[in-house]
């Protein structure tokens, strides 16, 4: 098995041993895939494989690729309609199994290897022995992120109650939030900048805790079996929420209609996140980091 895909991801899902190989979906030599009339380059590569799965929405693609496929092409939708209140995996499950892709749609393991490791990182500070608690205060949108003054206040009980040394992990896209907790130098809180995958993943493994939003390193927290605090915001948790052996979901209004995917809908006062209390979370990381 095989996965052409952003070769970050490819890295990763390599590194898990869930692939056998993995190419980079960016590169240009893959560009004709999405056109009718494919390099000698790209019918050659696809014709090495028996079976392709496109996760796409796009029938057109499908066409394409069927056109010069001479094995079995098969799309699945790579998310439930917004109206649905159904959680993407078995959504996901349930059309591999309907295209007798899965024997079962009930298939769910975490990876805790601990095949990555986080001592030749790009902070030479980080502990290597000592177990943390990491906090990821970005997501995909600033709308589903907690205040970062909460996350400050939790972390400062954390590291009162001795729960773990406490490490905020900030990536590309949440860039802005960098000086402003470097500049808390009364806090002295560790600010880890990972923009490579395999290192974030090793944090996030060896991490006691870790603590975040609707986000791709939450979902990954939880996948590889760490416990995972996750604070949901606008975003439906019915569809969203990470799974993994030990998690928490945390929203603040259970009758206040996740708004996220709606796009004429923002709110002004999203209790939904405001009414998540530091509380609340501290309560989830001790019981999760027992």
């Amino acid at each position: 098995m095989a996965l052409l895909c952003p070769s970050e991801l490819g890295k990763m899902a390599h590194e898990l041993n869930i692939v056998e190989a993995y190419f980079p979906l960016e590169s240009a030599r893959f560009a004709t895939l999405f056109c009718e009339s494919m390099t000698p380059f790209v019918k050659t590569f696809i014709g090495d494989y028996d079976t392709i799965i496109l996760f796409s929405f796009s029938e057109a693609i499908e066409h394409y690729v069927k056109h010069n496929h001479p094995g079995e092409v098969y799309r699945i939708d790579p998310r439930p309609p917004v109206d649905e209140e159904i959680h993407i995996v078995p959504y996901l499950m349930r059309q591999l199994q309907t295209k007798r892709l899965l024997i079962s749609p009930n298939i769910f393991c975490s990876f805790t290897s601990e095949a990555t490791s986080i001592s030749s990182g790009p902070d030479g500070n980080l502990p290597c022995q000592e177990r943390v608690v990491v906090i990821h205060p970005g997501a995909g949108s600033a709308t589903k992120r907690w205040p970062l003054e909460n996350l400050v206040q939790v972390a400062r009980i954390i590291r009162s109650e001795k729960l773990g040394e406490v490490v905020f992990m900030v990536g590309p896209a949440e860039s802005d939030l960098v000086s402003i907790l470097k500049s808390r130098s009364e806090d002295g809180f560790r600010v880890c900048e990972v923009s490579d995958l395999l290192y974030l993943m090793g944090l996030v493994r060896r991490a006691r805790c870790l603590i975040g939003h609707d986000s791709g390193v939450t979902h990954l927290s939880a996948f590889i079996g760490t416990p995972t605090v996750a604070i949901f915001g606008p975003s439906n948790p019915k569809r969203w929420a990470p799974l993994g052996r030990a998690t928490k979901i945390l929203r603040g209004a259970s009758d206040c209609t996740p708004c996220f995917e709606m796009e004429a809908v923002r709110c002004e006062d999203p209790q939904c996140l405001n009414g998540v209390s530091v509380n609340m979370v501290l309560d989830a990381v001790r019981k999760l980091a027992s």
